[in-house]
Order: C-alpha cells, then structure tokens, then sequence
C-alpha cells in the first residue's frame, strides 16, 4: 500500500500532468508557434525554474505554468485559500523568478524577444473571488481568446526555431529530486473514486455512471476508467496489457476498456503483444 506522503506526491502528480496535457491539447494545433513542453533552466545568481510550457511566435517568448486546481478560492496575504480552507501559495512569486531567468536566457540568445509569463488555472471548476485583472494570470473563460493572437501568420519561425533549440540546449533537468516509490506489486489493485481517492466496488452492468458510496460523487464510467488506468500506467512505470488493464480494474467489459485504451492512450506494438502508455 502506499503511504499518505506517497499518495500526496502521486495524486498531486497526476493532478498536474493531466492540466498539462489538457493545455497541450489546445495549443498543439498552433501551426506557427514553436512549443516545448517541461523544460528546465538555470542562471548564475538567479538559481534554477522548471517552465510547464515556452510558446515562441515571432518576437514574442511565452511562458506557462498550468495550475489544474479545483474549486472556490480568495486571496489571503500570500495564499490562495480554497473554501474549504486548503491553502495553496501565491503561484506569482515563483512564475516572477521564473520569469527572470527566462529572460536572461532570451537576451543571451537575442535583444529582440518579449518575455511574457502566465499563471494558467486550467480547471473549469476553478473559481476565484476578488480582484482578478492581474495581469500574469489566465483564467478558463481567458485562454480561447489569449490563444488566437497565436494563429496569426509568423515571418520569424526561422529564427524561433533557432531559439527554441538553444533553449534546448541549455536545458538541465534535476534528476536527483526523485519520488518515493513503492514496489509495484505491494499496490492494492481495484477501482478508486476519481473524488475521495478511496478503493470502491463497481458494478458495470447495464450503467452509465458510477456513484461513489463513500463521497457521493458521481462519475461517468469511460472517465471512471480513465482514471483508474492512468493511475496503473504511472503506478506501474511502463506500458501495459489489455489483460493487466481489465484485471486492474476488476475485469469490466472488454470492449469498455479498449475503447478508453483506444482513445486516450499510445499503443506500441501489435495484436496480443500491444501495449499502452501515455
């Protein structure tokens, strides 16, 4: 079983990498942008920031930090305090670092580029309460509106190109700041709630939705079981079998599952040997 720091570091994990790619998916389509996604950089004096996403269109250098939070929120001092009382700091002052050695790297490669940096809340279910025309912030209702200056046409992909591969260049990952893991096989297998986080039974049959009887939430079946191959996909470490994906989640229908597989993951090789990853 995991522990609760584990579960914490996992659930906050996944909670982030599915904000990221939801972004992805709406900017993927940016025919003249130049997109890297989880780049790492540093400078001398100004220390070290992980960037989710840089966008490069033209003279414009943009950086993206994608929050997927959830939920009612208000400015306290230097927090964000949820309804519910669950305080999450102030994302500004470290996209401000950020920013800064951005904007280092950007003029030791060229005088020319704007830096621009965003906090994205990428969740619908992110509410905020008080004064919300900070400039470094993006909200949902924002992000359609912010995203179509980037489909204008680009005269200096050339160069962006160019800049987006130094920035490649100087990308320096810290591999030594590593999760705590367990061995895969002491993981409980089963169902867990989307919402509580908590192993659940499921009965498939003939339903569309899932009630979770411990928190009530409700869950459409084909995102039930989104998440929970997700969780076995990062849980185990490497891509996995239909047969481990039905047995995982305690053996639905066939054809559920691999229409989920189908639609929400990479597959890698062919007919009983095929395999899923994300």
């Amino acid at each position: 079983m995991l522990t609760e720091r584990q579960q914490a570091e996992y659930y906050k994990a996944a909670a982030g990498f599915a904000g990221e790619r939801k972004f992805f998916q709406m900017i993927e389509s940016l025919q003249e942008c130049i997109v890297l996604w989880d780049v790492a950089l540093d400078w001398q004096y100004k220390g070290s920031a992980q960037f989710d996403f840089l966008v490069i269109h033209g003279s414009r250098l943009i950086h993206y930090d994608v929050k997927n939070v959830k939920g009612h929120y208000v400015l306290t001092g230097d927090n964000l305090k949820s309804s519910f009382g669950h305080l999450m700091k102030n994302p500004l002052g470290q996209l401000l670092r950020a920013d800064g050695i951005l904007k280092a790297h950007a003029d030791s490669y060229s005088s020319h580029y704007e830096v621009e940096s965003y906090v994205v809340f990428i969740n619908e279910d992110f509410h905020f309460s008080g004064n919300n025309d900070n400039e470094h912030w993006l909200f949902p209702g924002q992000l359609k509106r912010h995203l179509r200056e980037l489909e204008r046409a680009n005269h200096l992909k050339h160069d962006n190109i160019g800049l987006g591969n130094y920035l490649l260049s100087c990308h320096n990952p810290h591999d030594h700041i590593l999760p705590v893991k367990s061995e895969f096989s002491a993981v409980a297998r089963g169902m867990k709630c989307p919402q509580c986080c908590k192993l659940v039974e499921v009965t498939f049959k003939g339903r569309r939705k899932f009630r979770c009887p411990l928190c009530s939430r409700t869950t459409l079946y084909h995102a039930l079981l989104e998440y929970n191959l997700t969780e076995l996909y990062y849980l185990k470490g490497s891509p996995f079998h239909l047969k481990e994906a039905m047995a995982w989640c305690g053996n639905p229908s066939r054809a559920s599952v691999y229409r989920v597989l189908k639609s929400k993951f990479k597959s890698t090789g062919h007919t009983k040997g095929t395999k899923y990853y994300l």
